[in-house]
This record gives C-alpha cells, sequence and structure tokens, in this order.
C-alpha cells in the first residue's frame, strides 16, 4: 500500500490537489490496511475541499472511530445529515445501536436501509445477529 500511495496517489495529489475523489481513495486505501492516522488525514483534506461531502465526512467518521467517539459521532451524523440515505452510515448507526444493545434502535434503522435497498447483504446479515441476540432462532 505505500508504494501504491507514492507511486500512484503522490503523483495524482501532485497533478490534481483539489480533487477530493482522490483523497477518498487514499483514505479508503488506508482504512483497508487499518491505517487510521493516514485514513483520517486524507478525509479531513477531503472535507476541507468539500464541507458537504458525504462520503469524505463518512470516512472521518470510520478513521476516528476506533480512538475518537465524539469526532466519530460528529462526523457521522454531519453525513447523514447531508444524505440521509447514505448506507454505510446507517450501517454504523445499526452497529453502534447492536454495540449499546440497543436493538430497537437497531431494527429502526435497519428499516432505513431497507427502503433504500431492501437487498443490501450487510442488512439480512444484521437482521440474523438481531435475530440471534435477543434468541430468536426463527428468525436467524
Amino acid at each position: 500500500p505505500k508504494a501504491v500511495l507514492t507511486k500512484v496517489y503522490n503523483e495524482l495529489k501532485k497533478q490534481e490537489p483539489r480533487n477530493v475523489d482522490v483523497w477518498l481513495a487514499i483514505g479508503d486505501m488506508a482504512l483497508d490496511k487499518h491505517d487510521y492516522q493516514l485514513a483520517g488525514e486524507a478525509f479531513q483534506q477531503a472535507t476541507k475541499l468539500d464541507a458537504e461531502h458525504p462520503e469524505a465526512l463518512l470516512g472521518v467518521a470510520r478513521a476516528f472511530a476506533p480512538s475518537d467517539d465524539e469526532k466519530a459521532e460528529a462526523a457521522l451524523s454531519a453525513a447523514l445529515k447531508i444524505n440521509p440515505h447514505l448506507l454505510d452510515g446507517l450501517l454504523m448507526v445499526v452497529d453502534a445501536h447492536i454495540d449499546a444493545e440497543r436493538y430497537d434502535d437497531a431494527a429502526e434503522t435497519l428499516e432505513q436501509v431497507e427502503e433504500v435497498n431492501s437487498h443490501h447483504p450487510k442488512a439480512h446479515a444484521y437482521r440474523a445477529v438481531l435475530a440471534h441476540l435477543q434468541n430468536q432462532p426463527d428468525k436467524e
């Protein structure tokens, strides 16, 4: 990943430093490699270029989720305010509800996901998780 970043993305950053997509790609690659610091820097740069870009804000939320709950929640909230149908953002909310054992809230948010995409595989997986956690084997 560092070689790709150095050879490809650094060249793209030089050619198009104001292109949000370049910064999103860097952030996504960093998240894939669990480099949360680099991801956070890249997504924050993307938000500097476009403060209303929901995917950039979601990236900030994903990058800071392991280390800074407040920053992550603020970014996620901002992303969903701009695009309330942002599926990956809604799924982050579902995950947070399940972690906090707020299963009814998780189910409500899953309904929002399913309104956008009733066949989303993660929505089905989360439904199975909820059923398991609530001891409803017939719904797993």
